[in-house]
Order: structure tokens, then C-alpha cells, then sequence
């Protein structure tokens, strides 16, 4: 065996060493309910926010007859909604003008349905309240959308526009849109477009303390929310309760982490994301999920008077595993493992052959797995990896001396 052979086989040890020493979970569940090889289990809200943010180190693990721990794979399913779009090719058949009133008519082929309308205009900023309305003859209109407001706002500040109309779907062959403006709003592009969305399964979590604070100097408004404890948040909504016009940036942050200082507890926030609270539409903001107790909404008023607020909401979507029970045994669902990977299973590549009727389990209470038992196994591992370890070195060098001493 040569010396590069030799240390890239001592490596390999102890990396696998390395990556068995990181076997210990905090808690554990027990599931019942077990009948045949494919099953649900639904994921409870808390049990999620134990978890890792990726959720990486959850596992379904049995202990068989014998005492041998043997683990189950799984598919691990955000119930998400999804949304798909398909848009709708057309002509643009008529351009005219009736006063300070622009129209712009729409040949859609085969009356395809179409439920959105993304405007684009050469104007830098404009702000008009536009009527869509939809024919079959271009004789006899219908209203589709009125007074629908379309905006955009464009300067060294600002970068603003909201110009998609969006509306219950329609099958007409003919649609106009018209605009009230003095001047013309050369339509540049438009794009006409059919969403299908279906529904995902969200949890709504009670807010269990609001606190509001209005800084008059820096000129924001601060909304600091409690969950009560740490739980998956995808989503969230905010009411304003004013009913004027208004457009405010925003930023959300989430308490990530804290540290213990001589001056006291130093709290660190991790921002979900930066977006714009305006009065156009529903505030609802969606991000990736994240695990979290405490969620902050920081609004920048600049010159503008605080805005009231009536309600925050907040959600997270459901989590459910697809998981194969192969061997009759106990099985546990443990997770709350800091150094745990993600486990790659052989069904991911095979999701189309998994029964769609598969039935849910029960999971019991959650329950503190002994720690002590397994920071002595743990250790008493350690130990004998590190005479392993220490016994190769030997030999290894023995070998390496015998070596040079039979070539001298």
C-alpha cells in the first residue's frame, strides 16, 4: 500500500466516523395506526417549528423484535398552492379615440378564457381608472371590470407600478380596454393571460401579543408580533384600517437568533422580505417557510401620518410525509437534530407509483428522548473511534519505518 493510499484510506475512516456520530434527536413521537406499506402523517404545526428551517433532520425510525433500528423513507409534502398560467396569444384590432377616451380592442382567437391583462406604457408615471369590457360582435358591450385603478410611479425615490388588470375569467372573442387621459397612453405591450390556482392547506395561527410604536424621528412604524412559540409562517396579511390612499415600503423580519452581552440580551433579526404596502389591492405577502416565534413589520412613512392597522394575520401552509413502511416494527417519528442532512430516499425518483388513498397515521405526544443514555453511547463511541483511529496511526507508521528500513 502506498503512502497516498494509505492517508486517503485513514481520511475515509474517519469521515465516516465523522458522519455516525451525528445519530442524537431531542424528541420523539410514537405512531400507531399502521395497516399495509404506504401511509400519510400529518405534520402538527408546533412540530414543525422544532425542526431545522430546511426540516432535514426529521426521520420515521423503527426498532424491530430483535432491537434493531431500521429507518423508513418518506416524501416530505408542503401543501402549497399552485398556480399555473397559460397565456392567451391575440390581435390588437382597433385603436381610437372619443374625446379624452382611449380604447384599445383586444381579437382573442377561439374566445379563449382569459382572466388577466398585464399593461405596458410608454409613460413613466400615470394613474388612470380604466373599464374593460367584452363583446361577441363588436356591436353590444359588457362590463368585465370598472373604474379598475392602474399606477405607476417613476422617479430617483420611487419605482413603482401596478398596471395588471386582473378579473373574473371570460370567454370573449372581443375585449376593449378604454382609458381616460388628456394624453395618449401608447400602449407599448400587453399580455393577456389564463391562472389556474389551486388551493393550498394553510394554518392560521392566533397572534398572541401585538405591540405598535410610531417613531416620530426616524418616521416608521414598528408592529413587533408574538406567536407564543415557534411555528412554520409562510404567509401573512395586513388589514389597514384607513380607508385613503397610501404607499409605504415595507420590511418583514423574523427573531432569529439572540446572544447574552454584558449590557444585557442582544437580539438579531433576519429579514424575510422587502415589499410595498399599498392601497391597491389586499396586502398579503407570501415568502418561503420559516420557522419563527417573533415576526416583525417595520412601514417607512416618510412625510405621510402613521397608518391604523385592524388585524394581522398569519399563516403557514400544512406539511405532510408520504412514508413506506417496508418491516413490522415500532416506529417513532424523531427529529430535532442540529447536524442532521437531508436524507435522500430511493421513492423520490418513484412519486408517481406511491397510492394516492394512503391512509394517515396517529402521532402520540411529544416526549424528551433520554439524553444522558445517548451523550454516554455517544461518548463512549468517541472514545473507541479515537483508540481506532490512534491504533491505525501506529501501524501505519510502523509500516512506513519497516518499509524504509528494508529498502536502506
Amino acid at each position: 500500500m502506498t503512502l497516498k493510499n494509505s492517508l486517503l484510506s485513514f481520511f475515509m475512516i474517519l469521515a465516516f466516523a465523522g458522519s455516525n456520530a451525528q445519530h442524537n434527536y431531542t424528541y420523539q413521537r410514537s405512531i400507531s395506526g399502521i395497516e399495509g406499506q404506504w401511509h400519510r402523517i400529518a405534520l402538527p404545526p408546533e412540530l414543525v417549528g422544532m425542526t431545522l428551517q430546511s426540516l432535514s433532520d426529521i426521520r420515521v425510525l423503527g426498532v424491530t423484535e430483535k432491537g434493531d433500528t431500521i429507518e423508513a423513507p418518506y416524501l416530505l409534502k408542503r401543501k402549497m398552492e399552485q398556480l399555473s398560467t397559460k397565456n392567451v396569444p391575440y390581435n390588437i384590432i382597433n385603436k381610437s379615440r372619443i374625446g379624452n377616451i382611449h380604447y384599445f380592442t383586444f381579437q382573442v382567437p377561439g374566445a379563449a378564457s382569459v382572466g388577466e391583462i398585464q399593461t405596458e406604457f410608454d409613460a413613466p408615471n400615470f394613474d388612470w381608472k380604466v373599464n374593460l369590457e367584452g363583446s361577441h360582435n363588436q356591436v353590444e358591450w359588457f362590463t368585465i371590470a370598472e373604474n379598475y385603478r392602474i399606477l405607476s410611479i417613476r422617479n430617483e425615490q420611487l419605482n413603482f407600478q401596478f398596471s395588471k388588470i386582473r378579473f373574473a375569467p371570460v370567454n370573449f372573442p372581443y375585449l376593449r380596454l378604454s382609458i381616460p387621459s388628456n394624453e395618449n397612453p401608447e400602449l407599448k405591450n400587453a399580455t393577456l393571460s389564463m391562472q389556474t390556482v389551486s388551493e393550498g392547506v394553510w394554518n392560521t395561527y392566533p397572534v398572541k401579543h401585538m405591540d405598535v410604536s410610531n417613531n416620530r424621528v426616524i418616521r416608521n412604524t414598528v408592529i413587533d408580533t408574538d406567536l407564543g412559540a415557534s411555528l412554520p409562517v409562510s404567509r401573512l396579511s395586513i388589514n389597514v384600517a384607513d380607508s385613503l390612499d397610501y404607499y409605504r415600503s415595507i420590511v418583514l423580519t423574523y427573531l432569529a437568533d439572540s446572544t447574552q452581552t454584558e449590557k444585557g440580551m442582544v437580539y438579531h433579526y433576519s429579514t424575510l422580505l422587502n415589499s410595498t404596502l399599498h392601497s391597491l389591492q389586499r396586502n398579503e405577502f407570501t415568502f418561503s417557510g420559516t420557522n419563527m416565534r417573533k415576526l416583525r413589520i417595520e412601514i417607512f412613512n416618510g412625510d405621510n401620518a402613521p397608518l391604523s392597522y385592524s388585524a394581522i394575520l398569519v399563516q403557514g401552509y400544512s406539511h405532510e410525509l408520504l412514508v413506506r413502511i417496508a418491516e413490522p416494527a415500532e416506529y417513532f417519528l424523531v427529529y430535532g437534530n442540529p447536524h442532521a442532512q437531508l436524507p435522500v430516499y430511493d421513492i423520490v425518483r418513484f412519486e408517481s407509483n406511491i397510492p394516492e388513498n394512503a391512509a394517515y397515521l396517529q402521532l402520540g405526544p411529544e416526549s424528551i428522548i433520554d439524553a444522558p443514555n445517548l451523550e454516554a453511547e455517544q461518548s463512549y463511541l468517541s472514545k473507541m473511534w479515537l483508540w481506532a483511529v490512534m491504533a491505525i496511526i501506529i501501524l501505519l507508521l510502523g509500516a512506513f519505518s519497516l518499509k524504509m528500513l528494508t529498502t536502506k
